[in-house]
């Protein structure tokens, strides 16, 4: 008797908690008035789409391209913080002057030694999984609040799934796919 009401409690508990416990990130990027929020950068400033952004991480450097790995073209992330990476571009899909929240928007290098170096995803046997690259057909990515200042960069098609680390190389760099350890970054203006 005691086993069931003691399950009955649980049961209870967990639904509340399960009803009123907010998720790790929302996708909408709506605020409580349903309003989109402005993805801001390291000084709280709005991020425009005619400037280019250098991207922190919480761990490691900045992003960059594999330089000298299997494909020279594929994104990753620099092991050492001083390593600031590449410049990017953040243009929305709607073609608005500010960047806000879960928009769809087309990320890429700039400038690159590279004509097409948009972001997008190609199949790695090796890794059996889709890394990020470059110079294949553009992905469509959103930029969603994590924890304090820190957005995460999430790719959307059929479903949405957070970019993360998905395994190191020799050279101690951090390689990009779709889903993996989640990668939590910081926008810095490139030029300011």
């Amino acid at each position: 008797m005691k086993t069931i009401a003691f399950a009955g409690a649980f049961s209870l508990c967990f639904l509340f908690s399960a009803i009123t416990a907010r998720p790790i990130f929302d996708i909408t990027g709506k605020n409580d008035e349903g309003e989109s929020e402005l993805v801001l950068d390291v000084d709280g400033k709005e991020l425009l789409t005619n400037e280019t952004y250098f991207v922190r991480s919480s761990t490691g450097g900045g992003l960059s391209l594999a330089f000298g790995g299997r494909s020279p073209k594929d994104v990753v992330q620099e092991p050492l913080p001083w390593q600031i990476g590449f410049p990017l571009k953040f243009t929305p899909v709607d073609n608005m002057d500010v960047v806000y929240e879960s928009t769809d928007l087309y990320i890429k290098f700039t400038p690159t030694p590279f004509l097409n170096s948009v972001w997008g995803f190609r199949f790695d046997p090796w890794f059996r999984g889709s890394l990020l690259t470059t110079g294949v057909d553009e992905a469509i990515f959103r930029l969603v609040k994590a924890d304090g200042k820190f957005y995460k960069i999430v790719v959307c098609s059929s479903s949405c799934e957070a970019l993360g680390v998905s395994y190191f190389d020799i050279f101690a760099r951090r390689w990009l796919s779709r889903g993996g350890e989640p990668l939590y970054v910081q926008f810095v203006k490139a030029y300011p």
